[in-house]
């Protein structure tokens, strides 16, 4: 984005004034560049965000759900039987509430997105600024985005790590815990 931020900015010859409407014609050029940059950036995210949480949620269900299933049948403690298979149960759980998080917020930031662009054209239209819709529309987009993104993505790593940690414990109980055959040659 900020790549074609730079190349579209250099083509435009007229340089803002500190007044945001002394120049109108500037205001339209910059005004078109924005709205069809905020479409470029929708597009982008409907079809990339969507592809890459799929995956995610993918990765995330399917190393935690293997695991839990794979050690179902490990001969262990129990305790550490019960102990790895919840922590990867809770995997599988974060990684859907994740999922479920990131889905119900995508209108959230579609709508600071359609507004932001809303305004430009009518910036684009009109030629006119609004200094206070700018710093509110900035303020809104950029609060919504960063919020929307952060449960999520902090959900995700939790789900990795209860991956770990449940990976981690039934290591621990496999290994203290001696297999069958020596348990039961010790018991005769």
């Amino acid at each position: 984005m900020f790549g074609l931020f730079r190349k579209k900015a250099a083509q435009v010859e007229v340089t803002p004034s500190p007044d945001l409407n002394l120049n109108p014609e500037w205001n339209r050029q910059w005004a078109s560049f924005l709205v069809n940059d905020t479409q470029a950036v929708i597009t982008t995210l409907r079809q990339d965000a969507g592809t890459s949480q799929r995956w995610a949620l993918t990765s995330l269900l399917a190393i935690n759900g293997g695991a839990a299933v794979a050690l179902w049948g490990e001969d262990m403690q129990a305790l550490s039987k019960v102990a790895s298979i919840s922590a990867l149960v809770l995997g599988i759980v974060a990684s859907v509430l994740s999922a479920h998080i990131s889905a119900n917020r995508a209108p959230a930031y579609m709508f600071g997105l359609l507004k932001h662009m809303g305004y430009w054209y009518d910036v684009q239209v009109t030629g006119q600024r609004d200094d206070a819709k700018e710093r509110e529309n900035g303020q809104d987009f950029g609060g919504v985005l960063t919020a929307s993104r952060r449960l999520p993505l902090a959900l995700g790593y939790v789900s990795l790590t209860l991956f770990i940690v449940g990976v981690s414990i039934a290591g621990y109980g496999a290994l203290t815990d001696p297999p069958k055959q020596e348990r039961a040659s010790n018991s005769k």
